[in-house]
């Protein structure tokens, strides 16, 4: 899930909550499938590769590199 929030006098206040994506997360069962960086720029997520059940899904890996510089991009090119 994704939430917008924001920061009022302290107090933490989500504005809205909806899917991250249309595809789950894949259940490993044996590590986590979900991770940041220490600087919080990049997240790697296992996902289940599509048209196949989680049981036999091929595992595939995604990186997204730099995400942060690319959310500040999109986020100043939609502002327009």
């Amino acid at each position: 899930m994704v939430a917008t929030y924001s920061v009022e006098h302290g107090v933490f206040i989500v504005d809205s909550v909806k899917q991250w994506s249309p595809v789950r997360l894949a259940d490993t069962g044996v590590i986590a499938n979900l991770d940041l960086d220490q600087q919080q720029d990049r997240f790697v997520g296992l996902m289940t590769a599509p048209g196949t059940d989680d049981d036999d899904a091929d595992h595939h890996v995604t990186f997204i590199l730099n995400f942060a510089e690319r959310m500040r991009t999109r986020l100043s090119s939609n502002g327009r």
